[in-house]
């Protein structure tokens, strides 16, 4: 039993309180990171890779050719091996398409596309977690960068480090403008946990997850100079509806510089320069607003404690409305179930205090 809550609050209100605490420890998943984050790695690699291979009907590179073959298959049999949810048959129909539009040589502008759904899909379908947990630390990814990644991939990103000489492929430019236009943070996530199977790139699997997440970042940024860095901090102060954009962890690191150019073309590139330079830019509303629900569940606690349930359920209210509610789109984007059914309950235990 939990100490710290007293047994006479109602089950409901008890369980309400362990949830908002433990979200962010205890996710609901219906498969595992293991088994989804591969799949989103090659489906990723197909998008970004193919069109430079495959143009105008015309293999470019038999030997990238025949590995996005490779893959697209192995994706159609990986995802046969997940949990039964309901649009995985439609998932394995757009894995076996694309399949079948690289085998035709189809137009690079499809497959991207069609990848691009398979990646959105596969996250509704499948929601793990796959958000960083914690407010990534800039100097952290600015040290691991350093000691891991530099020697390869250069001081700066432009893949000409000392050890870059004779590799086969050469270490990725993060500063490649057509490739990083098409990535989002976490496919960067996805190759650093997993690396590149045939290539230099090393699975990073000694580093945390936290380690990983600010190493991820620092990569994203070397991309956007200082003046995109600057306007984009000058947006994000000066202009509220920019939190619409993006709102929360979630959508930054899900989100691909072309896919929000194509929605927000003035305002996209230096939101996204600003928020991966400075992620901690994102975390205070969602920071107040669940301490504001931890301090009004306390405050419903003591207040049911001591017999007044008029305030116990003004309390309970209040933890939802300036609380909860406020964060609820990026715990949404950490686990959406578990976020629904926490939401759901406080609902009840507002019920069960009247």
């Amino acid at each position: 039993m939990n100490p710290w809550i007293p047994p006479r609050l109602p089950i409901r209100l008890r369980f309400a309180i362990v949830c908002v605490f433990s979200l962010w420890a205890s996710h609901v998943m219906a498969a595992s990171r293991e088994a989804i984050l591969p799949i989103l790695q090659m489906v990723d690699y197909i998008g970004v890779d193919y069109p430079e291979f495959v143009q105008d009907g015309q293999v470019l590179n038999a030997a990238e050719y025949a590995e996005q073959r490779e893959f697209s298959a192995d994706i159609r049999r990986r995802l046969d091996d997940l949990p039964e949810v309901d649009g995985k048959a439609q998932l394995i129909e757009s894995a076996q398409e694309l399949e079948q539009a690289i085998a035709r040589k189809a137009d690079g502008t499809y497959i991207q596309n069609l990848t691009a759904d398979m990646t959105e899909n596969l996250l509704r379908q499948y929601p793990v977690s796959l958000t960083p947990v914690k407010v990534p630390d800039p100097a952290v990814g600015s040290r691991l960068y350093q000691e891991q990644c530099a020697g390869c991939h250069g001081v700066t990103g432009r893949g000409d480090g000392p050890a870059a000489q004779g590799l086969t492929p050469a270490p990725t430019d993060f500063h490649d403008a057509g490739r990083r236009s098409q990535r989002s943070l976490l496919s960067y996530y996805n190759t650093v946990s997993l690396g590149v199977p045939g290539t230099a790139m090393a699975s990073y699997t000694h580093l945390s997850e936290a380690e990983r997440w600010a190493l991820v970042f620092h990569i994203g940024q070397l991309y956007f100079d200082d003046t995109q860095k600057q306007a984009g901090r000058a947006l994000w102060a000066d202009t509220p509806d920019m939190r619409r954009i993006v709102p929360d962890m979630g959508t930054l690191v899900q989100t691909t510089p072309e896919a929000l150019a194509a929605n927000h073309p003035d305002h996209a590139m230096p939101l996204l320069a600003a928020l991966i330079d400075r992620p901690a830019l994102l975390a205070p509303g969602q920071d107040r607003a669940l301490t504001t629900a931890r301090q009004m569940l306390d405050a419903a606690d003591q207040a049911y404690r001591s017999g007044n349930r008029e305030e116990a359920a003004r309390a309970a209210l209040s933890a939802y409305l300036d609380g909860f509610e406020l964060a609820e789109a990026t715990l949404a984007a950490t686990d959406r179930k578990l976020m629904a059914q926490i939401e759901a309950d406080m609902m009840a235990l507002r019920n069960a205090i009247r």
